[in-house]
């Protein structure tokens, strides 16, 4: 089997790992299968469920495990089948011998052994490892001849055949895939969704050729397929894609696509990425700031340091501060330590100031639960302690609410009101805490904040945390 061949059944697999141990499997089936039966299954549970682990890789030759006789391997497959399934043993540790014998059915029945496979095994790694291999084999003999073969499948397994099917097919021969599709019903929404399928695979895998012959593809699906099309092209060429951008002006793809083109580009060249971000004619003032955030967002995941420098070097917005203060938000997701050796370098600026400080603060909670480190910063903060902590305990009750209740009297007196008021009001949607920390929060409202939660809704609190009865029922309103 060659390379091309096992890269394609990963790609089935959406998975590395699961497409290397099925690319062992199916060489060893396909090329010599290894039939099984009852005396086989007789050499006891171990043998068995190591079969796995059994076929290695000695200089780059592949040995596969003991293989019955001649006599044996004349055995029934559904006999086989039948027998895999009934046993005690957990299906991951025999998907060897699963898919050697999936392949013998398919031998014997063809492609609707599909059926019999998917109603048999219930772990679905097991079952889609299984199914793949068989609809891969099955393919081999031609997409056309498989699809025509699967629409005679029923239910879910007839779905989902379909789809694999016509996402390898679309990949290599868009328009003959094309062409059998639309032949079907298209009343039927599964067959749609078939349609759209079928240009979203061509167009990620050829986006040059979708866009290039949008015309022959049907009006229906055309929008769609020119903006999987332009997606993926931003991704390996996206100063290519910029060309496309002015006929999406003022529309939602505008947006869209102008993201995707500043996230690949940066990462290849991020100085020129930030000056087409500045002075390309988006269609609002409102994009053109998100795509320059996006670009220093991605600069800062990159190269820190320098994105950093970059950002000291811009103009500072009359709203939201120097860039530098996204910057630190960024770097601070990954290394809060870094963040915060900037925080002292960020221009003399108010708002940039403020948002740096913020912004590291609340990373502190969030991403790294260093709960005591982000009440700690705000003592450091130069300015606006107050909003410091009345924006960091609004973010802070919406993420980790227990956390900040077991440490509220850490807050400076005067705020500790307004952080319980964040964790009442939160809780009315997270439902986290139980009615007694409820109480607990509620104990360090002001007279002006207990006002404010009178007219809040009455299930504050979720009640399956109230476990001691009728005597506590009272505790889940106000």
């Amino acid at each position: 089997m060659n390379s091309q061949k096992l890269r394609l059944l990963s790609i089935f697999l959406g998975g590395a790992v699961v497409g290397a141990l099925l690319t062992v499997l199916i060489t060893v089936a396909v090329s010599k299968p290894a039939e099984i039966d009852d005396r086989e299954r007789e050499l006891g549970n171990s043998q068995i469920a190591g079969t796995t682990n059994e076929i290695q890789q000695d200089n780059g030759v592949l040995e596969e495990p003991h293989t019955p006789s001649s006599t044996q391997s004349m055995s029934n497959p559904s006999d086989n089948w039948n027998a895999l399934i009934a046993d005690d043993l957990d299906d991951r540790g025999q998907l060897s011998l699963l898919v050697q014998t999936a392949l013998r059915l398919q031998d014997e029945y063809g492609i609707m052994s599909l059926g019999h496979i998917y109603d048999s095994l219930a772990n679905p790694f097991v079952r889609d490892a299984v199914m793949i291999a068989v609809l891969y084999k099955a393919m081999q003999d031609g997409h056309q001849q498989t699809f025509e073969q699967a629409k005679s499948l029923e239910g879910e397994v007839r779905r989902w055949a379909l789809h694999e099917i016509v996402r390898d097919w679309a990949r290599s021969d868009a328009q003959e895939t094309f062409k059998t599709v639309w032949q079907l019903e298209s009343v039927d929404p599964e067959i749609r969704m078939l349609q759209r399928r079928a240009v979203w695979e061509w167009a990620e895998s050829n986006p040059r050729a979708a866009l290039s012959t949008l015309d022959t593809i049907p009006d229906n699906v055309r929008d769609f397929a020119e903006e999987k099309a332009l997606l993926a092209l931003a991704q390996f060429s996206p100063t290519e894609a910029i060309e496309y951008l002015p006929r999406l002006s003022g529309s939602k793809r505008e947006s869209t696509l102008a993201m995707e083109i500043i996230t690949h580009w940066t990462k290849l060249n991020p100085d020129a990425s930030i000056a087409w971000a500045e002075q390309y004619n988006f269609s609002t003032e409102e994009l053109r700031r998100k795509v320059v955030e996006t670009a220093f967002r991605t600069y800062a995941r990159e190269i820190p340091e320098l994105a950093f420098r970059t950002a000291m070097r811009k103009p500072t917005h009359l709203i939201d501060g120097g860039m530098e203060a996204i910057v630190v938000e960024e770097i601070a997701k990954r290394d809060i330590d870094l963040a915060v050796q900037m925080l002292p370098h960020v221009r003399d600026d108010p708002t940039t100031i403020f948002n740096a400080y913020l912004n590291a603060g609340q990373e502190m909670a969030r991403t790294h639960l260093e709960f005591d480190r982000a009440i700690e910063l705000g003592t450091k903060i130069p300015i606006w302690k107050d909003d410091y902590y009345g924006r960091l305990a609004m973010h802070w009750a919406s993420f980790h609410p227990v956390e900040l209740l077991s440490r509220i009297e850490s807050f400076p007196s005067n705020r500790r009101s307004h952080a319980a008021l964040c964790l009442v009001t939160y809780n009315t949607a997270t439902l986290v805490l139980s009615s007694m920390q409820v109480e607990q929060a509620k104990s360090y409202l002001d007279d002006s904040d207990r006002v404010k939660i009178r007219n809040l809704p009455k299930h504050y609190t979720n009640r399956a945390s109230v476990t001691l009865g009728a005597n506590h029922s009272n505790n889940n309103q106000d």
